[in-house]
Parts: structure tokens; sequence; C-alpha cells
């Protein structure tokens, strides 16, 4: 049995598995949150960022192709894997990291998952320049006094808000309510 360490750290990993299920067994068991973190061997699981679908569903689009535009996976990294992608019939089943929800996990998969591949998103590294104009370096000055005052701008709000209520009733009435 495959275990697999995902560490609360994780970030930008795609696993993709073959689904061992057809037609509606797959779809019930592609909505499922429970049943996919049982086949995981996952303590739980967070379904929004688990995807299954049937390849038919890719037409012309191969599964690598899907891959690299849809999660961003370069090419070069699924080269070791192409064949084993090109080999699963039927459905996938494409867990991101969020999928974990940011906790470290064992997990085990199983059957009607199994794993394909896993690869990393490609994630440009934040790049810090400096600002281009100089009226943002110093220091920030200014007075307690410069601040808007805290809880009064509410009740002007507020006081608009029932007078647009009263407009709408009163042309509701009029113009949509009597035959």
């Amino acid at each position: 049995m495959t275990k697999i360490e995902v560490p609360s750290t994780e970030r930008g990993v795609v696993r993709v598995f073959e689904l061992g299920l057809e037609g509606e067994a797959a779809r019930g068991f592609a909505h499922d949150p429970g049943r996919v973190a049982a086949a995981l061997g996952a303590d739980e699981i967070d379904i929004d960022h688990v995807e299954a679908f049937p390849l038919s569903d890719l037409a012309e689009m191969r599964l690598v192709d899907y891959l690299s535009e849809g999660y961003g996976i370069e090419p070069a990294e699924m080269a070791a894997d192409a064949s084993r992608l090109g080999a699963i019939d039927g459905w996938v089943a494409i867990v991101a990291s969020p999928a974990f929800g940011g906790r470290a996990q064992t997990i085990t998969p199983r059957a009607p998952l199994s794993l394909v591949a896993s690869f990393a998103e490609d994630i440009a590294p934040p790049r810090f320049e400096d600002l281009p104009s100089g009226g943002a370096e110093g220091i920030v000055v200014g007075s307690p006094g410069d601040a808007p005052p805290v809880g009064r701008s509410r009740g002007p709000m507020i006081v608009l808000l029932i007078l647009v209520a009263i407009v709408v009733a009163v042309f509701a009435l009029r113009f949509g309510g009597g035959g």
C-alpha cells in the first residue's frame, strides 16, 4: 500500500488518480467527501479541491494538456509519466493540495483510487520590487484627529437605506401590484 506524507505546509501539488468506477457510481463517488476521504485514506477532505470526471469529457484534449493548461504543470515535468497518464481509460480524479485543508496527513490511497502521478504546479515566486515613486518613501505622519469618527457613519447610511426601501415599496404597490 502506497503511503504519501502530506505536510501541513504543502502548496501547489496535484495528484492524479485513476478512478476505478464508471457512470453513476463514479459520479456519486466524486461528490461524496466521506467516500473520497476513505479511498484516499485521509482524515478528511475538502471536496471543492477534488475533480473527478470521465476522460471522454476532455473530447480531443489529452490529459497532459489539461493538466498543463488547467493546473499550470509544466509539460517537461509530466514527460516521465506521460505514458501512464495516456494509458488511463475511463475516469480520473485530480486532488490538489488545498483538499487537505493545510492539515498534515499520511494518506494511503486504495480502491477505487489508484495513484498515477504527483506533480508540482508551476507557481512563480513572488517578486518584490521597489515602488516607482519617491512619494511612497518615508514615514507617515498624522494625528489621531485625522481618523474618521468610529461608529457615526452608519446612521446616515441606515436612514438612506430605509428611504430607498420605502420608495421601492411605494413604486411596487403603485405600478406592480394592482392588476
